[in-house]
């Protein structure tokens, strides 16, 4: 039993390690040098139980600062042909065609794209066609240290106003991988047959305290 234990802590720092969000590899870090701890307790070894606990505060405090650091999101429209985008786009290509496999690379230049800015880093791309009241998504991508779906709720539900503005009130995206489908639930799309899926959007309000 008391080597299960020690296999599993094994196991799960392995784990993090594989992560790319960093959020998510903290958080599995912390289950794993948790559960190291515990092994290093019950064998009684020093160097284990020093270390894990130094990798416990690590990364309890890294969460504990990542739950309370307001990070600063904006969203900015670019134009279809704008450089930035083209390089961008280019250097994350292969990480795209992972999880949207049907990008081919091209942009109309009616097409609608921007750019969400995380504490002033690009970190998301959009580009859509629009068409009467709709969006078709062609490309919805994080990069991969920003996958925490803070962006894509900034992007549909804080910025619904600027498509609401654009007399868009219907986001359609289709998708042929579990893990975009799965991020567009999360995200309040709703599918409307095999692989294709809506959202309609609803205006922004801040809601305040009462003073």
């Amino acid at each position: 039993m008391i080597e299960a234990i020690g296999y599993l802590g094994s196991a799960l720092v392995v784990v993090s390690l594989l992560m790319t969000r960093i959020l998510r590899l903290r958080i599995i870090g912390l289950m794993g040098s948790a559960t190291f701890l515990v092994y290093g307790l019950l064998i009684g070894s020093i160097p284990i139980i020093i270390t894990n606990i130094v990798i416990v505060v690590i990364n309890a405090t890294f969460l504990w600062r990542a739950t309370r650091v307001t990070e600063w999101f904006d969203l900015l429209e670019v134009h279809p042909e704008s450089r930035y985008l083209g390089e961008f786009l280019r250097f994350y290509r292969d990480d795209i065609l992972v999880y949207q496999p049907g990008w081919n690379g091209e942009i109309a230049e009616t097409d609608l794209t921007l750019l969400v800015l995380r504490d002033m880093q690009p970190a998301m791309a959009i580009v859509g066609t629009v068409g009467t009241g709709v969006m078709e998504l062609r490309l919805d991508y994080a990069i991969p240290r920003f996958r925490d779906y803070r962006m894509g709720r900034f992007l549909y539900d804080s910025s619904a106003d600027f498509f609401l503005d654009n007399n868009i009130t219907t986001i359609v995206a289709s998708t042929q991988t579990k893990g975009y489908a799965s991020y567009l639930k999360k995200m309040g799309f709703v599918e409307t047959s095999p692989g294709r899926y809506e959202r309609t959007l609803a205006q922004h309000t801040t809601e305040t305290e009462p003073a």
